[in-house]
């Protein structure tokens, strides 16, 4: 696997692996090379059950390794229900049954507020950051066809509203935000 930070009992990870794979499949970089092909091999020896950047960014690599994407004339009229239906008509069994496994784990993590943190954290030190990564993974092995119930996700809608107030404009044209102390005008 590939690491980013050095002096870490954890390192390499599986998050690390996982972002240096998206990017290469992302740039052009085929499934079947020899660099990807190694990068998948360590990740399913490693173990995606000690962070939520593991779990999100595994689920994420998996769904990137069968995106139908070669060029941009690729996207241009691809729209979601056909990315949808061409991931789960490409992706393998083997591959299905990581993402299901992964996402369950993933969602018995998700504290009672609907948000994700660092190992042993309590509702009261939630993260945004793993949190973002959390629903991006989700997202992934939805689209794959692992089935995420609509209800996983307005929780976490209503965490993001209730955790960062909801917006308005006043007449002098600047934003505020409920419950923080802090006015950004708009241009």
């Amino acid at each position: 696997g590939w690491a980013f930070e050095f002096r870490n009992d954890f390192y390499p990870d599986i998050d690390d692996t996982a972002l240096v794979m998206l990017a290469l499949l992302h740039s052009g970089v085929k499934a079947d090379d020899p660099a990807v092909q190694k990068g998948f091999e360590f990740i399913r020896r490693a173990s995606y059950k000690q962070h939520t950047y593991d779990a999100a960014l595994l689920l994420q690599a998996i769904e990137a390794k069968y995106l139908p994407f070669e060029k941009l004339e690729d996207v241009k009229n691809f729209n979601e229900a056909e990315a949808r239906k061409a991931l789960q008509a490409a992706i393998t069994a083997e591959d299905k049954a990581l993402l299901e496994e992964v996402s369950k784990w993933l969602l018995t993590q998700m504290g009672r507020g609907g948000t994700w943190g660092y190992p042993d954290y309590n509702d009261a030190g939630f993260d945004n950051s793993n949190t973002q990564y959390a629903v991006l993974g989700l997202k992934s092995a939805a689209r794959c066809g692992v089935k995420v119930e609509a209800e996983v996700y307005k929780k976490i809608a209503d965490a993001a509203r209730e955790r960062h107030g909801h917006h308005h404009r006043n007449d002098d044209d600047h934003q505020h935000q409920r419950g923080y102390g802090w006015t950004t005008t708009n241009p």
